[in-house]
C-alpha cells in the first residue's frame, strides 16, 4: 500500500490490462507421574488453539471486543439495546443441575470447567434439557460464551470440584467413584487420569500451588472438614494445614503467591473468609460479614493476578434491604477487616431471593474479551425453570461502548438508508434535497445505550495533517532530496450530523426495540455522502463505526475515458480499536494517494502536486491545491454508490475503428476500403482496493463474487483494468483457505504465505517507480512516525 504521492499511471492504465497487484500477504504444561499412582487413559479430549481470523466478507459483521464471548448467552433484560448485565451460560440445561465453575488462567485456552447432571445426546455442544434416567454428576468444558459444552469422560459415580493448574493442561477433582471422594487429576487433552490420594475420609475442592507441585483439599477424616495438601503426583503424605474444631473448607491458592484462601465456620455458627500461608500458618480473617453478624462469606476465589479476592455472601446489599441471600463480592487483597473496599458484583435488587454462589475469575483476555466472573445461581435462566442451579456470568464493570448488531430480518449489522420507508440498497443515488431515513441497531450489554448520533460526511473535503520540511525523492528534480510540505490524509469533513432515537416517535417506529432511527435532508447541491455512527453508553464509552456506509445525490455520467473505482480507500479507525484484527494501517485513507493529495514544494510546482491519474498536464498554477478531473476520468466510490453495474462497466470497454486490411491495401490500393475491424483500447478501468478484506464492508466491492464476476465478463470483452490493493491474495483465497478463479485466472496471481504480524508497519513507496512510485521517499522508509507524530 502506498503512504505517499503516485507518479503519472494514465499511460500505463491504458496500456496494461493487469500491470501490477501488491501482494502484502498474510499466521505450559505440567507433568507429573508416579508409580504408586493409577493411570488410566481416555482419549484425547480437548484440542486448544488458535488462528488468525479470517478475511471479512462483505457484509459480514466483525468480532467486536470479541462478541463470541457473548453471542451464546441468554439475556435477561427485554431491552432490545441492553443493559443485559448477567449471562445464564447453560440456558439449555433447564432439568439437571450445573454448577461448581473454575475458568482456566491460561490467557489462550479460554475454557470453563464445571460440574453437571445433563447429557448432550444430539452432540450440539449444549447440554440437552431432559433430567437424565440415573443423573451423576460429570465433568464438561465450556467456552466463556456457554458453547462447546463438552462432557470430559465418561466415570462411574459423581465428579465434584474441578480445579485447572495454572499450566491449564490438568484439572483436578473430587470423585467418589470408590464410595470415598478422592482427588484425582486429568490431563485434558491426553485423556490421562491419576489418582492423587487413597486415605480415609472424604476429601473435596482441590486447588493447585502455583508451581502445580502440591494440592490443597478439604478432608473430614476428623469429624469435621480440615485442610490438608499433598503432593500433586501423589507421592509422600498428607500433609496438615488446617486443623481445629471449627470446619475450614474450600481452599483456594493463590496463582502468584504463596497464600490459601479458605472459609471458615467459626463458633457463632456463621462463615468467614480467612487467608494462610501455604504452610499453614499466620492463619487470618479477611471477611467480617459486611459488620452483619448474621451473614455468612463463602466460597473464596482469587484474582488471576492475585490482586484480590472474589467471594459470596448473604450479608443484606442495601440500607433496605430485608431479604438475605447469596451474593457475588470482591475485596482487596488486604480483606475488608483491615480496611478494603467491597463492591458488590451481582443484583442489586432488594427483592431478589435467590442465590449466587462459587465465584471463578476468567483471565483478563485482551482489549475485547474482558475479565469476567463466572459463578453459579439458582435463579431461573427462563420462563420454564423454576429454581434450577446453571453457570452464569457477569462483567466488573461497563469498559465497553456499545456495538452495532443485525436488527431481524436482516443480513449483517451495517446501518440501512430509507425513503419514504422503503429501502435504498445497492443503488443508492438519491435526489438532492430529499429526506433520506438512517436506521442501525445497537446494543450495550452492561449499562445500556446512551446515544447514537449519525456522522455525514463529504468524502470531496478532505482532512489533511501537514508536514513541513520533508525531503521527496531526489529523482524528480535535478536537485539533491529537497524539502517540501506532505499532506497525510487524515479523514473528510463532517457536513451533517442526525440524532438516531429509538423512542417510537417518526422517523422511529417502535421504541425500545434497539433500532435506532433518524432523518437527515440532504443538500440541494449534489455530493457523495459517507456515514459514521457515534455511539455511547450510560457509562460514558463511546465509539464512532467510521466510514460504514453512504449513498450519492450525484447523477454518474461515464463522460471520461477512464474510471477510477475507490473500493473503500477511505479506512475505518475502529476495525483497530475494536480488536477485529491487528492492521494498524486499516485505519487511514488513501484516497488522495490515488487521485490528487495537495503535498507540494515551493518552487517545484508541477512536480509532485498534480493529479496522479491525470499527470502533469492536469495542473493548474493558479490552484496548486485542487485539480478537477472532469473530463480526464470518473470516479465511483463503492462505500457511496453501492457494486459497479454491469452497464457502467461497458462505457471503459475498448473502441472498434475500422482500417484497411493490408492485404487489400496492397491489391487495390485506389478501391480498398476500411473494413478491417480494429480494437482501440482508450479506456480503462483503475480499481483501488487497498484494505481488501480488513474492512467492515458492504456488497461491490472485490470481495464480492458478484463483482468479480462482472470484472471477468468486463476483461472478456477486452476490458483493460488496472488493480492495486494490499492483501488482495490473502484475501481473495480466505488466507489461504480456499482457491479463487479471479485470482488465477484473471489476475494471472496466487497466494503464497501470509507474514502480517504485530502492530508495527513499515509504508513507503519505491523511488523512481512508475507503480509504486512515492515522491516522499526521501522520508526514510515509513510513514507511521508521521501519522502518529
Amino acid at each position: 500500500m502506498q503512504k505517499g504521492h503516485t507518479r503519472p499511471l494514465a499511460s500505463l492504465m491504458l496500456f496494461c490490462a493487469l500491470a501490477a497487484i501488491v501482494l502484502i500477504v498474510s499466521s505450559v504444561a505440567s507433568t507429573q507421574s508416579s508409580a504408586s499412582s493409577r493411570l488410566r487413559a481416555a482419549g484425547p479430549l480437548v484440542q486448544l488453539s488458535g488462528a488468525r481470523p479470517a478475511p471479512l466478507l462483505p457484509g459480514q459483521t466483525p468480532d467486536f471486543f470479541c462478541s463470541e464471548c457473548f453471542e451464546n448467552a441468554s439475556a435477561v433484560s427485554t431491552a432490545q439495546s441492553g443493559p443485559d448485565p448477567d449471562d445464564n451460560l447453560t440456558r439449555t440445561a433447564t432439568a439437571t443441575t450445573e454448577v461448581e465453575p473454575c475458568a482456566s488462567f491460561v490467557t489462550g485456552q479460554n475454557r470453563i470447567a464445571f460440574v453437571s447432571t445433563g447429557h448432550d445426546l444430539d452432540g450440539d455442544g449444549l447440554i440437552d434439557p431432559e433430567l437424565p434416567e440415573q443423573p451423576t454428576f460429570g465433568l464438561w468444558l465450556m467456552r466463556p460464551d456457554g458453547s462447546h459444552q463438552q462432557r470430559l469422560v465418561e466415570l462411574p459415580g459423581n465428579q465434584r470440584e474441578p480445579a485447572f493448574d495454572l499450566g491449564g493442561r490438568l484439572l483436578a477433582y473430587a470423585s467418589n467413584e470408590t464410595g470415598t471422594y478422592q482427588i484425582y487429576t486429568m490431563d485434558i487433552r491426553s485423556g490421562v487420569i491419576w489418582q492423587i490420594t487413597t486415605t480415609p475420609g472424604n476429601k473435596r475442592n482441590p486447588t493447585w500451588s502455583s508451581d502445580s507441585n502440591w494440592i490443597a483439599f478439604q478432608c473430614d477424616r476428623n469429624g469435621n472438614w480440615d485442610i490438608f495438601k499433598i503432593r500433586s503426583d501423589g507421592a509422600g503424605s498428607e500433609v496438615p494445614l488446617a486443623i481445629s474444631s471449627a470446619d475450614e473448607q474450600n481452599p483456594v491458592w493463590s496463582p502468584t503467591a504463596p497464600y490459601i484462601a479458605y472459609q471458615v465456620t467459626e463458633g457463632t455458627g456463621r462463615s468467614r473468609i480467612y487467608v494462610m500461608d501455604s504452610e499453614g500458618g499466620n492463619a487470618t480473617p479477611v471477611s467480617d460479614g459486611g459488620g452483619d453478624p448474621q451473614a455468612d462469606d463463602i466460597d473464596p476465589a482469587w484474582h488471576p493476578q492475585g490482586q484480590s479476592l472474589v467471594f459470596s455472601s448473604s450479608r443484606l446489599t442495601s440500607p433496605t434491604d430485608t431479604t438475605p441471600n447469596f451474593n457475588i463480592w470482591t475485596m482487596g487483597i488486604v480483606g475488608e477487616v483491615n480496611g478494603a473496599h467491597t463492591t458488590l458484583i451481582t443484583s442489586r435488587d432488594e427483592n431478589d431471593t435467590y442465590d449466587s454462589t462459587q465465584p471463578t475469575w476468567t483471565p483478563d483476555l485482551d482489549q475485547r474479551a474482558r475479565a469476567r466472573i463466572v459463578f453459579s445461581s439458582n435463579r431461573p435462566g427462563n420462563a420454564a425453570e423454576a429454581d434450577d442451579w446453571n453457570i452464569w456470568a457477569t462483567s466488573l464493570q461497563d469498559v465497553l461502548p456499545p456495538v452495532l448488531e443485525t436488527a431481524e430480518g436482516r443480513e449483517n449489522a451495517l446501518p440501512w438508508l430509507e425513503i419514504n420507508q422503503v429501502e435504498i440498497r445497492d443503488d443508492r443515488h438519491v435526489t438532492p434535497g430529499a429526506d433520506v431515513t438512517i436506521k442501525v441497531k445497537v446494543y450495550d450489554k452492561d449499562s445500556g445505550v446512551g446515544s447514537v448520533t449519525a456522522l455525514l460526511k463529504d468524502p470531496d473535503i478532505k482532512i489533511f495533517s501537514w508536514r513541513s520540511g520533508r525531503l521527496f525523492d531526489s529523482g524528480i528534480t535535478s536537485d539533491n532530496q529537497p524539502a517540501g510540505n506532505q499532506a497525510l490524509e487524515l479523514d473528510c469533513q463532517i457536513v451533517g450530523t442526525v440524532e438516531l432515537r429509538d423512542d417510537g416517535v417518526a422517523p422511529d417506529e417502535v421504541a425500545g426495540d434497539g433500532i435506532y432511527t433518524g432523518d437527515f435532508t440532504t443538500f440541494t447541491s449534489p455530493r457523495d455522502y459517507i456515514i459514521d455512527i457515534a455511539t455511547s453508553d450510560r457509562a460514558g464509552n463511546s465509539m464512532t463505526y467510521d466510514d460504514i456506509y453512504g449513498f450519492t445525490t450525484v447523477t454518474f455520467n461515464p463522460d471520461a475515458p477512464v474510471l477510477f473505482v475507490d473500493d473503500y480507500c477511505e479506512g475505518q479507525t475502529f476495525i483497530g480499536l475494536t480488536g477485529v484484527n491487528n492492521d494498524r494501517t486499516a485505519a487511514f485513507p488513501v484516497e488522495s494517494y490515488y487521485r490528487c493529495n495537495p503535498g507540494f514544494a515551493t518552487g517545484y510546482q508541477h512536480t509532485v502536486d498534480f493529479d496522479s491519474i491525470i499527470g502533469p498536464a492536469g495542473y493548474d498554477p493558479n490552484n496548486p491545491f485542487s485539480t478537477s478531473n472532469q473530463g480526464y476520468y470518473n470516479v465511483w466510490r463503492i462505500i457511496c454508490r453501492g457494486p459497479v453495474p454491469a452497464q457502467v462497466l461497458r462505457n471503459y470497454l475498448p473502441t472498434v475503428e475500422y482500417q484497411l486490411d493490408p492485404a487489400e491495401a496492397l491489391a487495390s490500393p485506389t478501391n480498398a476500403k476500411a473494413t478491417r475491424a480494429v480494437q482501440v483500447a482508450k479506456r480503462a478501468v483503475i480499481w483501488a482496493a487497498p484494505k481488501t478484506g480488513n474492512l467492515w464492508v458492504a456488497n461491490g466491492t472485490i470481495m464480492d463474487a458478484a463483482t468479480q464476476s462482472r470484472l471477468a465478463n468486463y476483461l472478456d470483452q477486452g476490458g483493460r483494468l488496472f488493480i492495486s490493493g494490499d492483501d488482495l491474495a490473502w484475501a481473495l483465497t480466505m488466507g489461504g483457505r480456499s482457491s479463487n478463479a479471479f485470482l488465477s485466472n484473471y489476475l494471472r496471481a496466487q497466494y503464497q504465505s501470509d507474514a502480517a504480524g504485530g502492530y508495527g508497519f513499515t509504508a513507503s513507496g519505491e523511488a523512481s517507480s512508475p507503480v509504486a512510485g512515492d515522491a516522499w521517499a526521501g522520508v526514510g522508509g515509513s510513514h507511521v512516525n508521521n501519522w502518529s507524530g
